[in-house]
């Protein structure tokens, strides 16, 4: 039985996203886009965990 982790694979890409847009806002010291993004990766971080373990319950 083969598993779909297309799901798994687009929030680790989103999730690679945000933290590369994180660290440019960071570069550039804006305040704002570092709150909003690191908010994104750990929304990231939550809904890759949750996906694993589903996954994992299959």
């Amino acid at each position: 039985m083969a598993i779909n982790t297309e799901h798994l694979d687009n929030t680790l890409r989103a999730l690679e996203s945000a933290l590369a847009h994180y660290q440019q806002a960071v570069a550039e010291r804006d305040a704002v886009e570092e709150e909003i993004f690191r908010l994104a990766i750990i929304k990231g971080c939550e809904l890759a965990q949750e996906v694993s373990f589903k996954l994992l319950r299959r």
